[in-house]
């Protein structure tokens, strides 16, 4: 198994070669064959928050989200294990995100016990909906690095990718559970959107970056797919702007060299075209941007959404409405808000959804005190892996993650990375490989 101090040593030695060869940075996965079972565990973990592969045999999709809860407090018990062995060093990340999981438990404990109060099974059991908040201590205590995960979400995107467009381009119907409807298309199908869009990230870096004809084949190939699910298929404006937003400074900042100037030749045949495609799709029949939210259903829906949630909030002195559970045998605010909320505001079965309102749900959901911890944890995540490059082009999907991660917060929803669903999975697995680059650098530092 390769710890952490090997792999600083690893890229330690790098350093000392860097100023007299290019060759010394290419990255690891392009010297180091071999499949790690810490890849795959990421993978599945992916997989399963999607409710993946259950959900393709007619299983409940919630299920899966408690499968991988459960894998994440077993790797947090086995964790607590071997830092009393002790064979394991505990770090403050670890320590940042117990601490919130620990606060979305005390603040659901508050309103559901005396806020609004309701039956233990009607709230307790959903705490798995912030298990990911724990992945960290489940991927340290089983020795994952952080070319494991940023592997695992590679693998994760394109295989996601790859089935989503096996599944349109053969009219198959293994993938219904995940049709949705936009303001463009009904019965889309949206699967792994997030993987594929911080896996198309990682794709980009190694195909810039392989130094073997098939390796780059391959990473483009990959990249492809990728982008065919996220440009084509989930239809959704802000993955597609901040793909656009990030690409600049990935270019400006992660690559190097030579690398850097033939990308720099090469980008604008590819980058132009999708963003005419983008535009021609996505923005017909609005002359300005004004007009274009005033006319949005979506952009309008979602004023509707924040106000009813605002509305829940002013209740609970501050501290939010916490996680419950939103089956319908019971009656509280999520239940409300997805079965019956939608009658009130003239939509029908079409509810309210925190998703829907990005960042400002952690403000709602776990009050000021969850907030801060949810914006600290992403400005802390999104500043060390975006100045992680500055060590050596080993790191260069690792910037290039933490730039795509910066432009989704510079969306009109910024994304709530840490306890909101729909992208607590991703938020973990890159909370953890910022601490990863953090233990690489410092061990580094002491073997030179």
């Amino acid at each position: 198994m390769v710890t952490v101090q090997e792999a600083a040593a690893s890229f330690a030695r790098a350093r000392v070669d860097a100023g007299n060869s290019e060759a010394a940075q290419w990255p690891e996965h392009e010297q180091r064959r071999g499949w790690r079972w810490q890849v795959a565990l990421v993978v599945c973990l992916l997989g399963f928050w999607d409710g993946f592969p259950f959900s393709i045999f007619g299983a409940s999709m919630v299920f899966s989200y408690q499968l991988y809860s459960a894998i994440v407090f077993a790797g947090f018990i086995l964790y607590i294990v071997r830092a009393l062995i002790p064979t394991l060093a505990v770090g403050w990340w670890e320590g940042v995100s117990l601490l919130l999981f620990c606060w979305c438990v005390l603040v659901s404990f508050h309103w559901s016990v005396f806020v609004q109060p309701q039956p233990l099974l009607a709230w307790l059991p959903a705490i798995f909906t912030v298990g990911p908040v724990l992945t960290i201590f489940l991927l340290k205590a089983v020795g994952a690095t952080r070319r494991d995960a940023e592997s695992g979400l590679y693998y994760a995107g394109a295989f996601g990718s790859l089935l989503v467009a096996v599944h349109v381009a053969l009219g198959l119907h293994f993938l219904d559970n995940y049709a949705r409807g936009s303001a463009f298309t009904e019965g889309r199908i949206v699967f792994f959107k997030l993987q594929a869009v911080f896996g198309l990230m990682v794709g980009l870096m190694r195909t810039a970056q392989a130094r073997h004809p098939l390796n780059t084949l391959a990473h483009a190939f990959a990249s492809v797919l990728m982008c065919y699910n996220v440009f084509v298929l989930t239809e959704s404006r802000q993955l597609i702007l901040a793909v656009f937003l990030a690409l600049v400074p990935i270019w400006a900042f992660a690559l190097r060299g030579q690398t850097r100037i033939i990308i720099g030749m090469v980008a604008p045949f590819i980058v132009i075209p999708l963003g005419i495609y983008a535009v021609n799709k996505y923005l017909p029949n609005f002359s300005s941007m004004s007009d274009y939210l005033g006319q949005d259903i979506s952009t309008q829906y979602r004023v509707i959404e924040d106000q009813h949630f605002h509305h829940v909030f002013d209740l609970s002195s501050g501290m939010g409405f916490g996680f419950m559970s939103g089956d319908p045998k019971y009656n509280n605010v999520l239940t409300f808000a997805s079965q019956s909320a939608g009658f009130l505001y003239g939509t029908g079965k079409y509810g309210v959804g925190l998703v829907d309102i990005g960042l400002v749900s952690a403000l709602y959901q776990f009050g000021y005190i969850g907030f801060l911890l949810v914006v600290g944890m992403t400005l802390t995540c999104v500043i060390r892996l975006v100045t992680a490059t500055r060590f050596g082009q080993d790191y260069a999907s690792t910037s290039a993650l933490g730039y795509m991660m910066a432009a989704l917060m510079l969306n009109p929803i910024a994304v709530n990375y840490y306890t909101l669903f729909y992208s607590a999975h991703i938020g973990a697995l890159l909370w953890f490989i910022a601490s990863q680059v953090r233990a690489e650098q410092a061990l580094a530092v002491k073997a030179t």
